[in-house]
């Protein structure tokens, strides 16, 4: 997402971006350290339970996520192809959630995890940028890692 102008905004509505965000990523952060200490505990076999250790968790934090197309209609972001991004993600937890024999795929923990580390990273950038006090370290951890993406 390419924020908008920051300056335009109200101090009410930097205040609800800045709450989304540290929502946002808590929950992430929550998720990727779960699944760094499984996967040192158990290695790369731990892939496969993350879908039932974390999937309540991993579904609210999409469907929260399901706000950022609002975010862009509203103008608080200026990039559209979030909206492909959040509705792919929804997607495919919908398909995780509804098809059981993918629940302990290795696979899907890899995907996931790879979620975790793009978003534990971008949403601390935007809740700094939102306030214009982004490190330089930050900004290139933002553009790196989401490549893996």
């Amino acid at each position: 997402m390419i924020p908008q102008s920051t300056e335009k905004f109200s101090f009410k509505t930097k205040f609800y971006i800045s709450v989304y965000n540290t929502i946002l990523s808590t929950g992430w952060l929550y998720i990727f350290f779960h699944m760094l200490l499984a996967f040192f505990n158990d290695g790369i076999k731990s892939f496969s339970k993350t879908y039932n250790d974390l999937s309540h968790l991993l579904i609210f934090l999409q469907l929260i996520q399901m706000l950022e197309i609002l975010h862009v209609k509203l103008g608080f972001w200026k990039s559209w192809w979030i909206i492909y991004k959040v509705l792919h993600r929804a997607h495919l937890m919908f398909i995780f959630h509804k098809v059981h024999e993918v629940h302990e795929e290795k696979m899907f923990g890899f995907l996931f995890f790879t979620w975790a580390l793009s978003d534990v990273i971008r949403y601390p950038y935007y809740l700094l940028n939102i306030w214009r006090c982004t490190p330089d370290f930050l900004i290139w951890l933002r553009y790196s890692v989401d490549l893996v993406q």
